[in-house]
């Protein structure tokens, strides 16, 4: 049985994983892991509310949740020892310490990015 990923589950894979990669690119690389992945018990790491009904294993420290033929998300094993952390969580994290930072001196700028 093929199983696909969702929009979703390619967005994550180039913001966790590949982020040079466009999206069709990212799409095909990850269906090309999917259709090679062996079936695994849910990790231990698996953190989330992340419900799936089976579990993909892409790369040793790479998971992949579905439901049913469909993958819904791409995670990878947590960093230990203070690893580096992806570029894009660097960037969010950052941009979301500015606007808790700024948020009284501009008090309109969660109502627009909302």
């Amino acid at each position: 049985m093929r199983v696909y990923p969702t929009d979703h589950a390619v967005e994550r894979y180039v913001e966790r994983f590949k982020p040079q990669l466009g999206f069709d690119q990212a799409r095909r690389e990850l269906q090309a892991l999917i259709d090679l992945a062996e079936p695994c018990r849910k990790p231990h790491w698996f953190k989330g509310r992340t419900e799936a009904d089976r579990y993909l294993q892409l790369t040793p420290d790479v998971v992949a949740a579905s439901i049913g033929r469909v993958v819904t998300t791409v995670v990878s094993r947590p960093s230990t020892g203070g690893g580096e952390r992806t570029a894009a969580r660097r960037r969010r994290t950052v941009r979301r310490r500015w606007e808790k930072q700024h948020a009284k001196a501009l008090p309109h700028f969660r109502k627009e990015a909302a």
